[in-house]
């Protein structure tokens, strides 16, 4: 039987390290059929990516089949967009995008092709994970009066958490993919593990993707914590670009419909990359710091998510002294 593991996330918790050195490396080895993302190996398979895009946009159908994949080795999919909040994903993806089903789409594909399916989830503290995302994502958060700090994107003028905070509550999510995989096909592991002790964060990954690795130090020596955005001593600092006055006044003078027959044309579709670089090239620069949680904020956010992160050790699917460790519980 076919065997496949889906990386879905979290976001900002590693992804891109992952893929971009262990799973492209382990691809090299000929010890995992890395089928993305963002890998220009043999084995890629573009229409697979855009498969999985399916999952959440218009409730297409799944075009991809077991053609794609090898026998001889374990497949790999990864992409923490999978669990990408909901609102990053209407914003990327138009509002009819809808990650709810995405579980029950990875089981259905899995079942039609007679595929063994195995899951791996990457967790974060909460309070470290929104703020890294809210940093990350600052260009669409800064002009908008209702989330231009933490605090507005975070809390109610209340001071209540909002209901979208919800999704992070790890236990739900992990429960869902139980139900539907397994829990023996389900792993999950944590971004702080990954950060402190990389011998044991690959020791266990490796253990479930059953690839046998004697050297993990060859392994670990080769990632670094990519993605990794600057910091003072508490808070992100992040690099923002603003149009100057002449794109601004060009942007307003040409009409809708003309800028979309522009993007459509031949030479701006195949020279995408060239003028997307000349364009950052004439928009001012500047660094902005992000400002963080409070100290009582963190207590909040904590006490909010304290219930859920505790049901996952009851779940089996990791271990208590590593949440304590941690700070989750």
């Amino acid at each position: 039987m076919n065997r496949i593991c889906f990386h879905i996330g979290f976001p900002k918790t590693g992804s891109t390290s992952l893929q971009e050195s262990i799973y492209s490396h382990l691809n090299e080895l000929d010890l995992l059929n890395y089928l993305g993302k963002n890998v220009g190996t043999a084995n890629s398979i573009d229409s697979f990516e855009r498969s999985i895009r399916e999952l959440w946009l218009n409730n297409k159908p799944f075009p991809i089949s077991k053609d794609n994949l090898l026998e001889a080795n374990l497949n790999l999919f990864s992409d923490e967009e999978i669990l990408s909040p909901p609102a990053y994903l209407k914003h990327k993806y138009g509002e009819k995008s809808d990650s709810s089903k995405a579980a029950e789409r990875l089981k259905e594909f899995c079942d039609s092709n007679n595929v063994q399916g195995k899951i791996i989830i990457v967790l974060r503290k909460q309070e470290s994970l929104i703020y890294s995302w809210y940093a990350q994502y600052y260009r669409y958060f800064q002009n908008s009066t209702s989330e231009n700090t933490i605090n507005k994107h975070v809390f109610q003028q209340d001071g209540t958490i909002k209901d979208w905070l919800k999704y992070y509550k790890f236990d739900e999510v992990v429960m869902t993919y139980i139900r539907l995989f397994g829990s023996e096909n389900c792993k999950v592991l944590l971004f702080e593990s990954f950060v402190n002790e990389k011998e044991n964060f690959y020791s266990e990954l490796f253990d479930f993707l059953e690839i046998p690795i004697e050297d993990i130090n060859s392994i670990v020596t080769k990632t670094d914590h990519l993605n990794k955005k600057n910091k003072n001593k508490s808070n992100y600092q992040v690099e923002i670009r603003e149009n100057n006055g002449l794109l601004q006044k060009i942007s307003r003078l040409v009409p809708f419909g003309i800028k979309q027959t522009l993007l459509k044309h031949h030479f701006i579709s195949s020279s995408k990359e060239f003028i997307l670089n000349a364009i950052l090239k004439l928009r001012k620069k500047k660094i902005v710091e992000i400002e963080g949680f409070t100290e009582n904020q963190k207590l909040e956010v904590f006490d909010f998510f304290k219930e859920s992160n505790s049901n996952l050790y009851k779940l089996n699917i990791i271990d208590q002294t590593k949440l304590e460790k941690y700070k989750y519980i």
